[in-house]
Order: structure tokens, then C-alpha cells, then sequence
């Protein structure tokens, strides 16, 4: 038996996704450590390539880091 309630009521509707807006990134050291930190930036706000300036522990001391890609797989 199927409740008529049921059928009246109005259908879900699905809409298709859009892009995600933030991406993740790697801020690799520039002291060549292989330290990396992970981040999420907007590449609609912010078009240039991140550097900032964060803690290495390796080499105890604070660095630029600068974005690099994540390389999947």
C-alpha cells in the first residue's frame, strides 16, 4: 500500500555542482629541507604564486616558504 500523501509531494531536484573555489597547496622550504606545509588559497582572489615567510624545525629557523604543486598519485 502506498501513503498518497507521499506522492504529492513535490520531487527532489538536483542541481549540478560548481567548481570548488579553494584549492589545496603545498608551501615547499627554500632552505631545501623538503619541509612542506599545506594550505588552501582562492585562485580567483589571489592569482600570483604564494611566499611566506613560516617555521622550519629541521633547520630551526624561520624561512620562506613558497607554493608549490601537490603531485597526485
Amino acid at each position: 500500500m502506498v501513503n498518497s500523501a507521499a506522492l504529492t509531494e513535490l520531487p527532489m531536484l538536483f542541481f549540478s555542482q560548481g567548481k570548488a573555489k579553494n584549492v589545496v597547496i603545498k608551501m615547499l622550504s627554500a632552505a631545501g629541507t623538503g619541509f612542506f606545509y599545506t594550505t588552501t588559497k582562492n585562485p580567483r582572489n589571489v592569482t600570483r604564486k604564494l611566499s611566506l615567510r613560516k617555521y622550519d624545525p629541521i633547520v630551526r629557523q624561520h624561512v620562506i616558504f613558497n607554493e608549490a604543486k601537490i603531485k597526485k598519485g
